[in-house]
């Protein structure tokens, strides 16, 4: 991720509602994603997608 990313995340440890962060997202300026940034991006997504269906099948056997 960008330096500027890291920095907003870092910056803003208030805790907001989810309607006022949509609100803040939709009116953000659009922000360039080299290709490696989108790599690791859909790389985290595949794994916590993995994650959560391991642990729903954790969870149903449990039950």
């Amino acid at each position: 991720m960008s330096i500027e990313t890291t920095r907003q995340r870092t910056t803003s440890l208030t805790p907001i509602s989810l309607a006022q962060r949509i609100e803040e997202l939709r009116n953000r300026e659009p922000v360039y994603v080299t290709h490696g940034d989108t790599l690791m991006l859909q790389g985290m997504a595949a794994t916590s997608l993995r994650e959560q269906r391991l642990s729903g099948n954790l969870i149903r056997l449990d039950d």
